[in-house]
């Protein structure tokens, strides 16, 4: 019996080790919320850090519904609401997240209509 344990005990900890040394148990990306409450309706994220002709390298992780109030809620790959929308939820309910894990390359821009109070997480890299 006391050998089967050590056993046992052996291999968990093997196991363990290898799924640290490949990163596959542990996360390490930590996302950048912006917490939009009802003042909000427009606003770019993620926008070039060396002014004109600066890449932009950004991703769109979610949208989470925290409070909700009739609306929809938009996200563009783009500097300013025009084309190359992303995502559009509807904002009448409180929801969990929804997770898209776009990458965005010409800035990240959301346009909210309503009084709903939302999270987007979005990473800068």
């Amino acid at each position: 019996m006391k050998k089967r344990f050590l056993i046992v005990m052996l291999l968990t900890s093997l196991f363990l080790l290898l799924l640290r040394r490949h990163g596959a148990a542990f996360q390490t990306t930590a996302w950048i919320s912006s917490n939009t409450a009802t003042a909000d309706s427009f606003l770019n994220l993620c926008e070039p850090s060396g002014g004109s002709g600066s890449s932009i390298r950004c991703m769109f992780h979610g949208i989470c519904i925290n409070t909700s109030s009739p609306g929809n809620l938009a996200i563009y790959n783009s500097s300013g609401v025009v084309s190359n929308i992303i995502a559009t939820v509807s904002t009448s309910s409180a929801v969990p997240c929804n997770f898209y894990d776009v990458d965005v390359s010409s800035g990240l821009t959301y346009n909210k209509t309503g009084t709903a109070d939302v999270t987007i997480l979005f990473n800068r890299y």
